[in-house]
């Protein structure tokens, strides 16, 4: 056997160097394995886009498909000729329901109006009915290849509560007359006209919170006291259809009734008396109680709808008798402690007379 010279175990240098080679192979198969994992990741990653893109590309085919038929029933339509069983429906009419009941069907959004207007366009009718929702209207009537001037309709129609301020200080200077007399609510007398200014119900532009801005609502008033047309008296509905109105715009209201009150009443101001006689001031109250009525409990001006004091004044100047028939009336919204109390009240003024 040869002689170890250097007298050195080769076994060591051998077995340490195999180590390092080991160590180094687990490196490699670390990083192998984590590549491995990666490429297999973007793998799993891309088939899901593919995946993904596939589904987008069927919905997407799918929806055309739907698109399309939907638009093929809508270039379908025509009028509905009348016989003994219907009046007939004009073709701008089936297209307005057809798009009325697609809309709720598929998307869940209802009409705004009471539906179809005669004698109105199909832009119009959709512009009133879906005022709130014109974006998603327009857009399918674009699908559908309707013309620009139903489309523009639809997109750029303005309710009367949206006017300008300068619109509705020109409303309150000048109320113009409706056809037929039609001052409330949406009708064919306005929708005809293409829902502008002729024929304006007076409820829309009150919901107008312009109207309601000083500068705005003293000219009202102004309309009212000069009495500069003939339709003046329907601005006491404002209290109706404007829920914002304050109790202080209420009495000011009330306070130009004195200067027009009279024998014949226009019947919106009697409803606006019965509706807010208790929150008038004294002012008016005491002109209206110069006007009070107990024969008839569905006067405007019966003496039980009065507040409690004039009530009491009113009852103070009749004889024991009419006090008692007036009390015991079915009518009279008086509790037992009140009559007791004012009879009192009324026997003990006498007695001091």
């Amino acid at each position: 056997m040869e002689e170890n010279i250097i007298n050195v175990d080769l076994n060591i240098f051998i077995s340490d160097e195999i180590k390092k080679q080991i160590s180094d192979l687990k490196e490699e198969l670390a990083s192998a394995k984590l590549k491995i994992r990666s490429l297999s990741d973007e793998n799993s990653k891309q088939k899901k886009d593919v995946d993904s893109a596939n589904k987008i590309m069927t919905e997407t085919n799918n929806g055309r498909k739907l698109l399309l038929h939907i638009k093929d029933n809508f270039d379908k339509i025509e009028a509905t000729p009348k016989d003994e069983d219907n009046y007939g429906k004009l073709k701008k009419e089936n297209q307005f329901l057809f798009i009325e009941k697609m809309l709720l069907n598929l998307f869940g959004i209802k009409i705004e109006a009471k539906g179809w207007y005669n004698g109105t366009s199909l832009g119009t009718n959709l512009a009133i009915n879906y005022y709130s929702n014109k974006t998603p209207v327009s857009e399918l009537l674009n699908i559908f290849g309707c013309d620009e001037t139903t489309i523009s309709t639809v997109r750029d129609l303005v309710m009367p509560w949206d006017y300008s301020k300068s619109e509705v200080m020109a409303f309150v200077k000048n109320p113009e007359s409706n056809t037929n007399g039609y001052m409330f609510g949406i009708t064919e007398y306005w929708t005809e006209y293409g829902a502008k200014k002729r024929n304006m119900p007076y409820d829309l532009i009150m919901k107008n919170p312009f109207i309601l801005e000083e500068d705005v609502f003293s000219e009202l008033i102004k309309t009212i006291t000069s009495k500069r047309n003939s339709n003046y008296p329907y601005l006491f509905a404002l209290s109706k259809y404007n829920a914002d109105i304050t109790p202080n715009q209420i009495e000011l209201l009330g306070s130009t009734i004195p200067s027009l009150c009279n024998k014949d009443l226009p019947d919106v101001i009697k409803q606006f008396i019965e509706i807010h006689l208790k929150d008038f001031n004294d002012y008016t109250l005491e002109f209206l109680i110069t006007k009070v009525n107990s024969t008839n409990q569905f006067s405007t001006l019966h003496w039980n709808k009065f507040p409690n004091k004039y009530q009491g004044r009113f009852l103070m100047e009749k004889n024991i008798n009419e006090i008692i028939q007036l009390l015991s009336h079915y009518s009279c919204t008086w509790l037992k402690e009140d009559k007791e109390a004012f009879l009192a009240e009324y026997l003990k003024n006498k007695m001091i007379k």
